[in-house]
């Protein structure tokens, strides 16, 4: 009888555990909330090209396995298809994550469905077909925000169809150009998306730049990278944050984040890697390992120390 009363037990905690996580789910709105309030400790976790540790990259799956973990943004690359469809992909080539070969915008959108996404190993998995931008927005609608790569090229048609979703606040666009370039190629709507400027060190402008930008359109946040943590580096956190924007960090690969990897924080030690980046006062980290960061800012990293 002990062992089936230990057993009920069990279930009971698991089911508690499971509608707890499903209350404490945030929402894109409660991201779009976070996102605009620069003094917001929450921490959003960006997955780069979604979860593709456990589906494959830029696949409709990736970004569902997304949503269940509690990832605040899903990075994904759009091509587009000889007959004018946005695709989820992020080499220019079809060749690396899929059984095909060739140019995306050599394949009309039905011939590149007709290939197979592989896995992690290199396997096509004929369950994944290349994903539109469309399916992507559909699954993505008050969920999860997006991070649109590679959409400058085709802003204007990119942004008509997020419109007739009604989903430009879920939407992060980004470029690495100064504002004089970037306000040339988007005009008005540069003031009506979320627009990050990505910016580095080695730029010598780089503090022109991030001064230009906070006085034309106020950026929310600003993606920093950098291969090596120095005053210059600093410096740049430092006017991020007096105005009043989020600092974003990659903690992808070392030439990124200064040697603060994803792949050292689960080597080294993760203390020593998103640790050091969150008490630089990153509450934006875009990673290769969502699942084990979240993990960690929630249960090794108190929320309260951040």
């Amino acid at each position: 009888m002990k062992p089936i009363i230990s057993l009920f037990i069990k279930i009971g905690a698991v089911l508690l555990w499971s509608l707890s996580a499903q209350a404490q789910q945030k929402s894109a709105q409660d991201w779009i909330n976070i996102l605009q309030d620069h003094q917001a400790k929450e921490v959003m976790v960006i997955a780069h090209r979604g979860d593709w540790r456990n589906a494959p990259e830029n696949s409709l799956q990736a970004i569902e396995n997304c949503i269940k973990m509690g990832v605040a943004v899903a990075e994904i690359d759009i091509q587009r298809s000889k007959d004018g469809h946005f695709v989820l992909m992020h080499d220019k080539t079809i060749d690396r994550t899929t059984n095909g070969k060739g140019k995306v915008e050599n394949y009309t959108l039905a011939e590149l469905q007709a290939f197979y996404l592989k896995d992690g190993l290199g396997v096509p998995q004929p369950v994944y077909t290349i994903p539109t931008l469309e399916d992507a927005l559909k699954i993505s609608k008050g969920k999860i925000l997006l991070n649109l790569d590679k959409a400058d090229r085709w802003l204007e048609e990119v942004l008509a169809l997020v419109d007739q979703m009604e989903m430009r606040d879920h939407c992060i666009f980004k470029s690495s150009k100064p504002y004089a370039e970037v306000k040339a190629q988007m005009g008005d709507e540069l003031e009506k998306v979320w627009f990050m400027p990505i910016v580095r060190p080695s730029n010598p402008n780089v503090m022109q730049d991030i001064k230009e930008y906070q006085e034309k359109i106020k950026p929310v946040a600003f993606e920093v990278c950098f291969p090596e943590y120095n005053q210059d580096t600093q410096d740049i956190f430092d006017a991020v944050k007096q105005g009043n924007g989020k600092v974003w960090i990659n903690s992808l690969w070392d030439f990124l984040s200064g040697g603060h990897s994803d792949e050292r924080a689960m080597v080294e030690g993760k203390d020593e890697t998103w640790g050091w980046i969150l008490e630089q006062g990153a509450t934006m980290i875009q990673t290769d390992r969502p699942e084990a960061l979240i993990h960690y800012i929630k249960n090794e990293k108190q929320n309260e120390e951040l």
